[in-house]
């Protein structure tokens, strides 16, 4: 992925995206080959944005934050850079099923952005980062596939768990 080299200029980098698009696995290569300290979203709280804002004070920090996209424009700092994870809308469904990512998240996430229920989440995160976000931050958009000749990346998760990020 050709942006890391860029990213090593931003002290802090907030890694989001729609859920199930391989966020996990995209902010721990970038912390590892940038030398960071990586939190994934369970040090925050998933969507807690309050201890969010807190962990962002800290520098040369990689933060997993997917559950928080919906605020993510509000840390613009010249020091801080946002990487959105793109997957293809298919495998990232796809995903959502085989875990059983739909009903009462879905629903709740859907609120974050007040869409309706029916709407397809990733449609309306992808919508919300492209004309609400992107601008308003240092924003990269990264393809999830990208990452797939890095040596900590697995192409065959079958049977992993959620949040599971090696075998």
């Amino acid at each position: 992925m050709d942006d890391i080299a860029e990213l090593h200029k931003y002290k802090k980098i907030l890694v989001t995206g729609t859920q199930r698009s391989g966020t996990t696995i995209v902010a721990r290569i970038i912390a590892s080959d940038l030398g960071y300290k990586y939190f994934d979203e369970n040090a925050i709280g998933v969507s807690n944005v309050e201890k969010l804002q807190n962990l962002v004070k800290h520098d040369n920090i990689v933060i997993h934050c997917p559950a928080v996209s919906y605020k993510i424009h509000e840390f613009d700092g010249n020091d801080t850079a946002v990487v959105f994870v793109l997957r293809s809308k298919g495998d990232v469904l796809k995903s959502q099923k085989r875990i059983g990512w739909t009903g009462a998240r879905e629903k709740r996430e859907l609120k974050k952005y007040g869409a309706s229920i029916g709407d397809c989440v990733y449609d309306v995160k992808l919508k919300f980062w492209r004309e609400k976000q992107k601008s308003r931050v240092n924003g990269f958009e990264v393809q999830y596939e990208s990452f797939a000749s890095h040596p900590m990346f697995y192409s065959d998760r079958n049977g992993w768990a959620n949040r599971q990020w090696r075998p």
